[in-house]
């Protein structure tokens, strides 16, 4: 019974992995494990596949740089207020962060993004792990 139970897993599980592939997405078996029973399976999204959803989740990607930045009415009391010029409490620690006036992604005018060419940074971690993770659900 335990013997049939881990075939049918197994089959399921090839299954799951043919499935990703069919998808796109690259594996990669590491069958080295703390307790020799494990499996991890590292799981790779190619520049296609990046592409492909980041059109289809509608990602906003930066097309040029927003220097029309416009201060909130409290940045403007804050700024009247400091009258020996000192930085604010609530500034403390905090840089200015570069905003870009973005549009949704579309694969087909890649030429509109700030930076495309470099295909390894162009998506950002966070938004590689949202696209690989939309794919798997």
């Amino acid at each position: 019974a335990e013997e049939e139970w881990q075939a049918k897993r197994e089959k399921k599980r090839q299954k799951f992995f043919s499935n990703l592939e069919k998808e796109g997405l690259e594996l990669e078996e590491d069958r080295e494990s703390f307790d020799k029973k494990s499996i991890f399976v590292k799981i790779h999204a190619p520049w296609t596949v990046l592409v492909r959803e980041a059109e289809e989740l509608f990602l906003k990607m930066p097309v040029e740089e927003n220097n029309y930045i416009k201060h909130s009415l409290w940045d403007r009391a804050v700024e009247k207020l400091d009258c020996c010029g000192t930085r604010s409490p609530l500034d403390s620690g905090l840089d200015e962060v570069q905003q870009y006036i973005t549009l949704p992604f579309n694969k087909g005018h890649p030429e509109k993004y700030l930076n495309i060419a470099d295909r390894d940074s162009f998506f950002s971690p966070s938004l590689r792990s949202r696209m690989v993770h939309h794919v798997l659900v």
